[in-house]
């Protein structure tokens, strides 16, 4: 099931026309921005499958890892668990970050206290698991996914496989995690949604960077005004043509 979130005209065709290739693939267009949160929450309500596997446009899973998935879930159908995969993290090419996720650590007080490995794009979900803890929130600004594990970590077992690892793109500037007034907002209402569940470590490192956001933000702001009035006092500089 594909969802497509609010592509223009030449690209939802070009995406509708590639999915009415591929039988059994289905596709949605929005026309209007639902974000991340809500398109997954979409394609959960229009699946039927007993397992779910969300990718977004810039998760890239191989051959090898898609067949490893469905192997496993063939031959070892754990009820009430959800399957972690490795992660790549990859900047303009280049892997920034290498997570194998393990079984140990793969506990409720796991997701209390440091959060998740890895994000939902490889984690494949029992879909009644994610049913029951009512799917994605929608309101949340930011750390969508890591509410979302969260929550299901209370209800169901993880179990890890090792296979290559899905490659997650985090070089688009339209990531969420680019978004800082996002970021803490989201932050804010992680907090007060789950303050009773989460480590005294926790709440204190999220409130410490809430904290020193404001005043970042004022001395950011501060610097660009000054780097521009001096800009403005300077003027062009005209450089003769035996200069460099």
């Amino acid at each position: 099931i594909v969802v497509d979130d609010e592509s223009r005209p030449p690209a939802a065709q070009r995406n509708e026309d590639i999915c009415h290739g591929r039988p059994g693939c289905r596709y949605l267009h929005v026309k209007r921005p639902l974000g991340a949160p809500a398109a997954r929450n979409r394609g959960l309500a229009e699946s039927r499958a007993r397992y779910v596997w969300f990718m977004d446009d810039d998760d890239y899973a191989s051959q090898r890892t898609v067949s490893d998935v469905v192997e496993s879930l063939r031959s070892n159908p754990t009820p009430d668990s959800v399957i972690l995969l490795p992660r790549d993290l990859v900047f303009g090419g280049v892997r920034i970050r290498h997570v194998v996720p393990v079984d140990e650590p793969n506990k409720c007080g796991r997701y209390r206290a440091p959060g998740p490995e890895v994000t939902t794009s490889c984690a494949v979900f029992l879909r009644r698991v994610l049913e029951e803890v009512g799917g994605w929130d929608e309101r949340m600004r930011s750390l969508q996914d890591t509410g979302l594990f969260l929550r299901v970590a209370r209800v169901a077992t993880f179990r890890c496989l090792q296979t290559e690892p899905l490659i997650v793109d985090v070089s688009s500037p339209r990531r969420i995690s680019t978004r800082l007034c996002s970021t803490q907002i989201g932050k804010i209402q992680f907090l007060r949604k789950h303050w009773r569940v989460l480590s005294r470590r926790r709440k204190l490192r999220y409130i410490l960077s809430i904290l020193l956001f404001a005043p970042a933000v004022k001395r950011f702001r501060l610097w660009a005004k000054v780097v521009s009035g001096r800009r403005r006092c300077w003027g062009p500089v005209a450089l003769s043509p035996d200069q460099p």
